[in-house]
């Protein structure tokens, strides 16, 4: 019962051409909170008549093998308030600091992805200049308690390899972040150990008033 209510299944075991519409549906299906699962049979058979065009992942032109290398550009702040600034860039460090723990994985260091705030228009650009192999973009959207994030990688010569949007409570915000960079990793096609994969899941902080006013002085120092 504990591990239904607190862990997530060992995505991994799926097979690796498993279609990507196959692989959001069963997060959906699993999802810890209800109103994040499927509504009727009409929801899924759409996500399984997308999976069918789609096709097997080992079947599909573009990206294959694993990539070793990634930018994160800085998250966009999509609410219109200069205040949530701070959201869109606490997000984006907190992935690339969880994904630089995996050793398998170069990740640029924040320190040169976050002088391209705002251009991620010309990302596949960007990538190409810092030598990665793919890039990660994202937006971020808070109004009052919905939380909302949606995010794409792709590799520098322009194939799309997986994006997905999340919508949370506010108070959901540490496990967006967790199943973003687990699904990060798996797109990126890593081998992940048990030990790697909880190194994902480590929180610092289990309070998320606090976690807010980590993410708003990291911002202002930063500037």
């Amino acid at each position: 019962v504990a591990a239904v209510l607190m862990t997530d299944p060992d995505w991994h075991v799926l097979p690796p051409d498993t279609p990507t519409a196959v692989r959001d549906l069963l997060h959906r299906c699993l999802a810890k909170d209800p109103q994040l699962r499927p509504r009727d049979i009409k929801d899924i058979l759409a996500s399984l008549a997308l999976a069918r065009r789609e096709g097997p992942a080992s079947e599909r032109s573009g990206p294959t093998g694993t990539i070793r290398s990634l930018a994160v550009l800085p998250f966009v702040n999509t609410s219109g308030d200069p205040q949530m600034d701070y959201l869109g860039d606490g997000v984006t460090e907190s992935i690339i600091l969880s994904l630089s723990r995996l050793p398998q994985l170069k990740v640029t260091a924040q320190s040169s992805v976050f002088r391209y705030r705002g251009q991620t228009d010309r990302a596949l650009e960007i990538g190409r200049t810092l030598g990665v192999e793919a890039v990660l973009t994202g937006r971020v959207l808070q109004r009052g308690h919905a939380l909302q994030i949606s995010v794409e990688l792709a590799d520098v010569e322009g194939w799309r390899i997986w994006g997905a949007q999340y919508r949370r409570k506010a108070d959901d915000i540490f496990a967006a972040e967790e199943e973003i960079t687990r699904e990060i990793s798996e797109n990126l096609r890593l081998t992940l150990s048990r030990e790697h994969t909880e190194i994902l899941a480590r929180r610092h902080t289990g309070n998320v008033e606090a976690y807010h006013l980590y993410l708003k002085g990291r911002f202002h120092w930063g500037k």
